[in-house]
């Protein structure tokens, strides 16, 4: 849903975004914004986390980044 809401905006595929709003799935607005960007904030940082500790596992090298 966040990611079609995003791709939407980013195209400017107005229907779709009227369509996502309207039926309440998602608000468009600063609050569910903010709150939508905190959680990929954080999905972000533990993925890279996640990432360097395996790869460094896997390559036997001390965590790339």
């Amino acid at each position: 849903m966040l990611v079609d809401f995003r791709n939407a905006i980013v195209h400017g595929n107005e229907d779709t975004i009227r369509s996502l709003v309207a039926g309440g799935v998602i608000a468009a607005t600063k609050g569910s914004y903010v709150m939508h960007r905190r959680a990929l904030n954080g999905l972000a940082a533990t993925m890279d986390d996640e990432v360097a500790g395996q790869l460094g596992t896997l390559l036997k090298i001390g965590r790339p980044w």
